[in-house]
């Protein structure tokens, strides 16, 4: 975990993730080890980021900016927008 720990965001991304509600519940080791295992990543407007069939063995936190959540009908060609993710929301 060392390693993760020298990364110059770790700091900021630590003291982000204590203030949310999804990670409030854990304690500080845990959630270190949380950050440690999750992916972080910035992403584009538009961009896929997670589907439904990934979010069962997945959970996605907003960490800043907004997540437009989206469901695509193939069948009928439409898209649903369902919901908006801000940050320390959840999903998964």
């Amino acid at each position: 975990m060392s390693q993760f720990a020298n990364r110059p965001d770790f700091a900021l991304v630590s003291q982000i993730v204590s203030e949310m509600n999804f990670f409030k519940v854990f304690d500080h080791m845990v959630r270190m080890k949380l950050l440690f295992i999750g992916e972080h990543g910035l992403f584009t407007p538009g961009e896929t980021i997670i589907t439904v069939e990934e979010l069962e063995a997945q959970v996605l936190v907003v960490l800043s900016g907004l997540v437009q959540v989206v469901v695509v009908d193939e069948e009928v060609g439409a898209e649903f927008h369902r919901m908006v993710l801000y940050p320390g929301d959840s999903l998964g």
